[in-house]
Order: structure tokens, then sequence, then C-alpha cells
């Protein structure tokens, strides 16, 4: 008996996966005409998920869900990086994502409290709670 031969390639636009019992567990979208492409990957109860895309501007877009919310995510771009918290405000900023130098800037409550390098270059300030001295800005 001749075997049958497979195809090499797959074409669509929205590949849905399920497993055994019917349930979704992977998407993969190549979005239309706007740009957006992504990849979901659920649990196995579908309501934690990771997501992974491409936006219209070039960026990297993964997402973080735990009980359907978001908790986080991190967007990758020419510039550098940066992870923002589940409210959406910044946490952390790694490249020229703020005044076109190349840094590491973290955020409490949406405002920058630690960067490096530093602002006044040499100037030591006293970071809060740590009792410690390092480059930085309160």
């Amino acid at each position: 008996m001749a075997r049958r031969k497979r195809p090499l390639e797959i074409e669509a636009s929205r590949i849905t996966l399920r497993d055994s019992s019917g349930k979704v567990r992977i998407v993969l979208d190549a979005g239309g005409e706007e740009g957006f492409a992504l990849i979901n990957l659920f649990s196995k109860d579908g309501r934690n998920q990771v997501m992974l895309s491409s936006q219209p501007s070039g960026d990297v877009f993964l997402s973080f869900h735990k009980n359907v919310e978001p908790t986080g995510w991190l967007t990758l771009s020419a510039e550098g990086m940066s992870l923002n918290a589940a409210d959406g405000t910044t946490a952390v900023t790694l490249g020229r994502m703020r005044g076109g130098t190349d840094s590491v800037v973290v955020y409490r409550d949406g405002k920058p409290v630690w960067r490096v390098p530093g602002e006044g270059k040499g100037k030591r300030v006293r970071r809060r709670g740590s009792g410690r001295r390092g480059k930085g800005i309160r």
C-alpha cells in the first residue's frame, strides 16, 4: 500500500487547537490588515493565559493573565523593553525608553524611584527603606 504524502505546510489566517476534551488551548492568529498577530496559550481550565503578539508598530508584546485578568506585560521594541503592572503603570524600563539615553529605571506607582545611570553623576542618593546608599533617584 502506497503512503500518502503529508502536506509540508498548513495555510490559514487563524488556527485554534483544542485538547482531547474539546477545550481551546492554543490560538494562532495572523491578524488582519491592521498588523496585529498573536499566539495565545491557555491553561487547562481556560482562565489563565500567556499571549505573545506583534503590534503594528513592530513592537512585540508578552502579556500574562490570571483568572482572565491581566497581571502584567512586557513590551520589546527597538528602543528597549518595558515591564508594566496589571493596572498599566510602568514598573521597569531598560534601554532608551525615556529620554534617549540607555538606562534602567524602576518605577513605583508610576513614578521613577531608581535609575542607572543616576542623575547627577557621582552624587550618591539615599534610597528610602534600603538603609544603603547608591546612585539613583528618589
